[in-house]
Order: structure tokens, then C-alpha cells, then sequence
């Protein structure tokens, strides 16, 4: 029924110009009609046009019915009733159907509007229905999609949400706050009770108290806190909230978070403990007391027991430390130790020394104590150490396996993670480095000691040969002089002459000796300095006055562009003139005839540089430090092989430097040579040795 009334429902005219259309063409049907048969129809004239008036007010409604009532008023009367062609009524009794027609058809159009638009109500009212429907259930859909969105976000952040009305002690938990809490979700009705019993005992009055300072002073809260699950695991949570207040001020209602933070909280500790431990391990050479702090950190910040043993690949070791927040329960391991000594094993530290790989246990089972254990007693041992997960990270340093640090998580219930293995190797790399470091500063200190031992040796030795020589070779000068004296009678002209080489060699053979009695004091830093300040002019005019016969004898030129008469330095006189001596010596001895020798100065606010130039045979770039070094010699290009011990340059950088001062070469073979002296021009802080430097900067070995 109710389909057949929306097909003929659905037949009604909904454009205007079909529905007055349709209402014009019916009325002139029914016109036709009524003319054609007027004989049959009378008296009933107007049947035909009830028809048309009829359809076309159901068709369309009230204006076209009006319309085709009107037609058929106006129609019957000019082209049916008498007088045929006008409008005019032959009689009065004509007036009353008319009437009647026009009075039905009116009322037939009226009701017929009234349904139509009951209808179009209606059906704006369905569609507006439909619509609502529909936006309705794209709201819900949007709304389940919004929740599981919302679920998902919670999941993933690990961050639950909570509600409590005061007034009924209903608190209203999302799923993700239940598994927060360890729970499953809706498993029990929570309350403010309930939801303290699961805190951690020693956070749950700190916590109660600041939802009550919240709930007094009706301020929002945060703070952080542990919460126990019900298999005992302990995880931190980070908790805030904002309170609600009623129309007469009191607090109604609470709603906040909890977010789980373990693992940030976790990795935060562990990066600190590595920065700590990494501080602790650089602080001694004595790893025996470093790796014992760096173990009591572990159980701090990590586990429960830490052990630390030093071993090597053949799996043997030794339990080197072990610690544990309780100092009872270490004395339970290193009894366990003293009655059970480390065994060479297939798994464990030995495999570990073994492998150089880290053997990680998440989750260890009383099958696995009873499987490592050879007695009774040593399993009951074990179990009363409750280990429940461990972790066996090798200490590996250049490519050795130094030893194994051993990470066991007991009583707090915690399970290793692949994170704790990372942080377990991190630090084991960190304890085998300042393992490697401790016996490297070890042997470090005792080749140094070794080789200052050498060293004073080979110094004594030159001292006391250079002073030695001395006694021979001046008694030599000494008798050559009496013989070139005549003092045993006249020489004749070749004994003269070599009694001159005599001379000459026993010359340079005292001033080798003084130089390597010169070099043995300043090694053994016996070298005494009288530091002052001296004017650089006075000492450079006596130089050139020194060097003049050597420079007129080569056939050089010596240039010194003069400085200022009071520029000073802060130097020992005699050590300054024993250094500008050699170094203008040694340009003398390496420069052609014809060659230029200059001395110039250049001062700045800090220090004087003096520079010695030649325009001789140069020094290669390989060879510009080397020639600082005891006992090294450039070929002497134009005399053969070189002469001397090559001590010069040596004990003059040594003097140099022992007054704060340095000197340095520039050069380029063939292109000439200088040697610049930097002297401070006021007192200051003595050079240290590189050496002693460094070895002031280590720790003292254990």
C-alpha cells in the first residue's frame, strides 16, 4: 500500500509549466467533450470538467485546479449554455450550477493544495530525515574513527586518561590506563583507593599528598611516580592533572594522565651513568678501584649485581669485584665465590672471554639454574641470589678481550632489555679502555723511568770522559807551548810546523770536549743562568768585532742593519753571545767566498727575533729540524765531510729555550739559510720540558 501510494504520489507534476499545462489542455478537453455530448450530459454539464478539474488539482495542486475550474466555469457558459457565444446567462436557474461547480471545484483545489503540500512537507521532512540519518552516521563513523584514533595515539605514547567525580569517588580509567597500570582493560571499578594501593609504597604518600594539596588549593598537578603491576614489575609514570570547580567553589572533579616513562626514564639514567662511569674510568690509573666505583654505579642506576672479572681468551679468570646495594648480600656472592672458584665452562664469562661476544639471559629459569649448577647446595646458593635476568658484555680493547663485566637483575624484578645490552657493552667498551689506558701509562711510566735511567747514564758517562780528556789534552797545549817556547832548544822550521798542527788539533779537540761537556750539564739541567735584561746592540757590535777576522778570512761580506740602541731582551748575556756566536759561525763555515752574511732585528711587544742570513749552500726542507738534533751534521759541501760532533745547533736551542726563547731555520737548498733567535723581552714563565709536561698531566700508577 504504502509503495503504490509513493508511485502515485510520485506521478504528481512538480514544475509549474507542466502542472498549469496540463491543467489548461484537461479543461479544454473536457470542454470539447462537454460540447460534443451536451444532449447526453444534460443536466450533468459538468462532469467532463469535474474530471479535468479533478486531475488537475491532484496533478497539480491548488493554482491549477483553480485554473481549470475557472476554464470550465467560463467555458460552459459562453459555448453551452444559451445564449451560445457570450457570457451572458439566459436564465437565472443557469447561475446555480455554475455556482455549485465553481464552489466544488474550488473546494476540490484546496483540499487538493492542502494534501500537496502535506505531501512536499512530508517529503522535505523524510529527505530532511535521510539527511540527518546520514550526517548522523557519518558522525558516529567519524566518532569511532576519532576514538580509535585516540586509542591508537594513547597506545602508542603509552599515555592513558583519567576522570574522577568527587561527589560518587568514581574514577573512570581509558583502556590505555589500565594496561598502564598493568591491567587488563576494564577489569575492576577504580577509585582514588584503588589507584593509590597500585603506587609504589615509598612514592604513595608523596602522591596522596599532592592530589591533595591540588584538591585544596584547586590548582592542576604533575609530578612523577612507580606504580607496582600486579606480576610485580615496577614501571614510572608521569602523571598530571587539572581539577574542576563548581558554581559554589568546591572541587568536583579531576581529570588528567598517565603517561609510562620508563624507558625514557631508563635511557636518561643510563646516558647519565655512562657519563658518569666514562668520568669515573678517565679519573685513575688504578682500574682495580676504578672498575669497584664504576660497578656500585651500575647497581645504582642498573641492576641489582654487577661482577667484574679479568680474564683472556683461554675462558680462565678471576671474580675481580662484585657489588650490590646491600653489603650483606655481597658477602653472600664472595662466599658463593670462595666455595664455588670460576671454572673454564661452555657458556657464561669463560665463553664470553672466549668468543669476545655478549651472552644476554632475558629471562632465566630455575631449569637454566639447575642446568649451570654441579651440586645441591650451589643451586640453593643461587636461588637465594633470586637472579631472574642477566647480561655478559665482553671488555674489549684493540682487539683483546681484557675481561667480562656481568650485569644480574634480582629482587627489583626488572627484565633486561635489548636496551640494557647496548648500555652493559657501552660500558664494558669504556672499562676495557681505561683497562688498556692503566697498563699502557703503567708500562709508559716504566720505560720512561728506564729511559731517564739510560739517559743519566749516558750523560754521566760524557761528563766524565769530557772531563777526563781535559787533564790530557791541556797538558799537551801546555808542552807544545814550552817547545814552540824553545825551552829544550831551537825547532827547526818543520818542527814548528807541527807543533802548530799539534796546537790547532788539540784546540778543536778541547772545544769537542766543552761542547760535550756543555751538552751533558744542560741535559742534566745543572746549566746555571744569569737572567737579566740585555741590550740587543751592544751585543751584536761585539759580535761582528768577534766574527770580523773568520769573515775577512772567507772573503765575505757581514752586513748588520743596526737597531735600536735601547731595545733590550730578558736573557742570560753570556748564553745569548755563546748561541749568536755559533749561529754566525756556522754561517761563516757554509758560505761561498764572496758570499753575504747579515744580522738583522725585529721586535715586537713581546719578544726580539735576531736573524742570521747566509747566501750559502742551504739546507734541504727534510733537514731543517733535524739539524736540532745531538750529533747531527749536514756534509760540509765545499770542505769535504763535515767537522765537529754536531752539538752546536743542539745546546743552542736547549740555551734558547731554557731562557724562554726558541730558535727555528728557514731554507732552501742552494738558496741560503736563516737562523732566527727569539729572546722575551721581560721575565717570564720558564719553557717545561714537552715530556715532563705530559707525564705531570697523568695520574701516578698504582
Amino acid at each position: 500500500m504504502q509503495s503504490a501510494w509513493t508511485g502515485v504520489s510520485s506521478m504528481r507534476l512538480r514544475r509549474p509549466a507542466h502542472r498549469y499545462g496540463v491543467a489548461v489542455v484537461l479543461s479544454v478537453a473536457a470542454l470539447l467533450a462537454t460540447v460534443s455530448f451536451r444532449e447526453m450530459l444534460s443536466p450533468s454539464l459538468f462532469i467532463p470538467s469535474f474530471l479535468a478539474l479533478s486531475i488537475s488539482a491532484w496533478l497539480g495542486g491548488l493554482g491549477p485546479g483553480l485554473l481549470a475550474t475557472a476554464l470550465a466555469v467560463l467555458g460552459v457558459d459562453y459555448f453551452v449554455l444559451a445564449p451560445v457565444g457570450t457570457l451572458r446567462l439566459s436564465s437565472a436557474g443557469d447561475i446555480i450550477p455554475l455556482a455549485a461547480f465553481a464552489a466544488v471545484g474550488t473546494l476540490i483545489s484546496s483540499l487538493s493544495g492542502a494534501a500537496r503540500r502535506s505531501e512536499i512537507g512530508s517529503r522535505e521532512r523524510a529527505a530532511e530525515q535521510a539527511k540527518l540519518t546520514h550526517s548522523l552516521e557519518l558522525a558516529n563513523a567519524e566518532l569511532q574513527r576519532n576514538r580509535a584514533f585516540l586509542e591508537q595515539a594513547q597506545r602508542l605514547a603509552e599515555l592513558g586518561s583519567w576522570d574522577w567525580d568527587i561527589a560518587s569517588n568514581r574514577v573512570i580509567w581509558s583502556d590505555q590506563m589500565y594496561r598502564t597500570y598493568g591491567l587488563t582493560p576494564g577489569e575492576k571499578p577504580v577509585s582514588l583507593e584503588t589507584f593509590l594501593e597500585a603506587v609504589h609504597p615509598e612514592d604513595r604518600a608523596r602522591v596522596a599528598a599532592a592530589v591533595d594539596v591540588a584538591f585544596q588549593t584547586q590548582r592542576s598537578f604533575m609530578f612523577e611516580h612507580r606504580v607496582v603491576w600486579p606480576d610485580g614489575t615496577v614501571r614510572w609514570l608521569h602523571s598530571r592533572g587539572n581539577v574542576e570547580v563548581g558554581g559554589d567553589g568546591t572541587t568536583v572533579r579531576m581529570a588528567g594522565s598517565g603517561q609510562d616513562i620508563t624507558d625514557r626514564r631508563r635511557t636518561a639514567e643510563a646516558q647519565a651513568f655512562l657519563v658518569e662511569a666514562s668520568a669515573t674510568l678517565a679519573s685513575s690509573v688504578d682500574y682495580n678501584a676504578t672498575l669497584t666505583t664504576v660497578a656500585n654505579l651500575a647497581v645504582r642506576a642498573v641492576a641489582d649485581w654487577c661482577s667484574v672479572a679479568i680474564g683472556d681468551a683461554s675462558g680462565t679468570y678471576e671474580n675481580l669485584v662484585v657489588a650490590h646495594r646491600d653489603p650483606a648480600r655481597v658477602q653472600q656472592a664472595l662466599e658463593y665465590n670462595r666455595l664455588h672458584p670460576p671454572r673454564v665452562e661452555t657458556t657464561g664469562v669463560s665463553n664470553v672471554l672466549r668468543t669476545g661476544r655478549t651472552e644476554f639471559y632475558a629471562d632465566i629459569t630455575t631449569e637454566m639454574l639447575e642446568a649451570s649448577t654441579r651440586s645441591p647446595a650451589e643451586l640453593k646458593l643461587l636461588r637465594e641470589l633470586g637472579i631472574r635476568s642477566a647480561i655478559i658484555a665482553p671488555m674489549i680493547a684493540r682487539g683483546r678481550t681484557l675481561g667480562a663485566i656481568t650485569f644480574i637483575a634480582s629482587e627489583s624484578g626488572h627484565q633486561f632489555t635489548e636496551d640494557d645490552v647496548r648500555l652493559a657493552e657501552g660500558l664494558a667498551s669504556r672499562a676495557a679502555m681505561a683497562i688498556d689506558t692503566a697498563r699502557l701509562v703503567q708500562e709508559a711510566f716504566g720505560a720512561r723511568a728506564d729511559a731517564e735511567a739510560a739517559n743519566r747514564a749516558k750523560m754521566d758517562f760524557l761528563a766524565s770522559m769530557s772531563h777526563e780528556l781535559r787533564t790530557p789534552l791541556n797538558a799537551i797545549g801546555g808542552y807544545a807551548e814550552l817547545l814552540e817556547m824553545g825551552v829544550h832548544g831551537p825547532l827547526s822550521a818543520a818542527q814548528q810546523e807541527a807543533i802548530a798542527r799539534i796546537q790547532r788539533s788539540q784546540r778543536n779537540l778541547h772545544a769537542l770536549v766543552e761542547d760535550i761537556l756543555s751538552f751533558a750539564k744542560i741535559e742534566a739541567g745543572k746549566t746555571e743562568f744569569e737572567l737579566g735584561l740585555v741590550t740587543v746592540h751592544d751585543v751584536l757590535t761585539r759580535l761582528g768585532e768577534l766574527v770580523a777576522p773568520q769573515v775577512q778570512a772567507q772573503g765575505l761580506r757581514y752586513e748588520y742593519a743596526e737597531c735600536d740602541p735601547e731595545l733590550s731582551v730578558y736573557a742570560d748575556r753570556e748564553r745569548a753571545e755563546q748561541i749568536l756566536i755559533n749561529l754566525l759561525t756556522n754561517a761563516i763555515k757554509f758560505t761561498p767566498p764572496d758570499g753575504r752574511i747579515m744580522l738583522a732585528v725585529e721586535a715586537t711587544a713581546d719578544d726580539v727575533a735576531i736573524r742570521v742570513t747566509d747566501s750559502g749552500v742551504g739546507i734541504p726542507p727534510d733537514k731543517l729540524e733535524a739539524i736540532f738534533q745531538p750529533f747531527v751534521q749536514l756534509p760540509h759541501r765545499m770542505r769535504g765531510r763535515p767537522s765537529g760532533i754536531g752539538l752546536g745547533l743542539a745546546i743552542s736551542r736547549d740555551l734558547a729555550r731554557a731562557m724562554n726563547g726558541e730558535i727555528v731555520a728557514s731554507s732552501a737548498a742552494g738558496g741560503g739559510s736563516t737562523f732566527t733567535l727569539r729572546l722575551p723581552r721581560s721575565p717570564g714563565a720558564s719553557r717545561s720540558d714537552p715530556l715532563n709536561t705530559a707525564a705531570e698531566t697523568l695520574p701516578s700508577p698504582a
